[in-house]
């Protein structure tokens, strides 16, 4: 006997392996798209992740900014005290070098040499006065060249004079001088 197979045998073959290949692409592409959603949120962590560096990064530089700021602000305050601590010395030395130059005459002038008046401009002094002679002149210009305070000491004049008491003959004279404190 014959058999007659009435059943669409190749359409149901064709019909499973486009059903197959078609469950196939539908898993590949379900796979596909997952990984890419596992990719994407990966990428995206480390975006939020920079974004939260570059934050706290910022801020970090408007803290140091602000540090930087505060040092400047300090450099420059540490330059004024400097300034001003310099001119409170120049002032003390002022201050000293005066009594200092005073006190250096007194102990040189010679017993009958009198100073009338004492002029300085810069550091020159303009001495003029009365002596009982030429050599009490001369031996004061000595001792000021040989003390450490005084120099270039040149006489400017000296003249025979009459005294206030009683018509004595004394000399007057008047000389100019350079001074400067010894360090120290």
């Amino acid at each position: 006997m014959i058999k007659i197979n009435l059943l669409p045998t190749k359409k149901t073959r064709r019909r499973s392996s486009i059903q197959q290949q078609l469950a196939a692409f539908v898993v590949v592409l379900v796979g596909l798209a997952i990984m890419l959603f596992m990719v994407y949120s990966s990428e995206q962590d480390k975006v939020s992740l920079l974004m939260q560096q570059k934050t706290k990064v910022t801020a970090d530089m408007k803290h140091l900014e602000e540090i930087i700021g505060d040092i400047n602000t300090i450099q420059e305050k540490k330059v004024d005290l400097k300034k001003k601590l310099e001119i409170i010395e120049m002032l003390k030395k002022q201050k000293i070098g005066p009594v200092r130059i005073l006190d250096e005459l007194s102990t040189i002038i010679p017993k009958r040499v009198w100073l009338a008046s004492l002029m300085e401009n810069g550091n020159q002094l303009q001495m003029s006065g009365r002596a009982t002679d030429h050599k009490e002149v001369a031996v004061f210009m000595k001792n000021l060249e040989n003390s450490p305070f005084f120099s270039n000491v040149s006489l400017l004049y000296i003249n025979q004079a009459t005294g206030a008491t009683g018509g004595v003959s004394v000399m007057s004279f008047e000389l100019n001088c350079t001074y400067h404190l010894p360090q120290g």
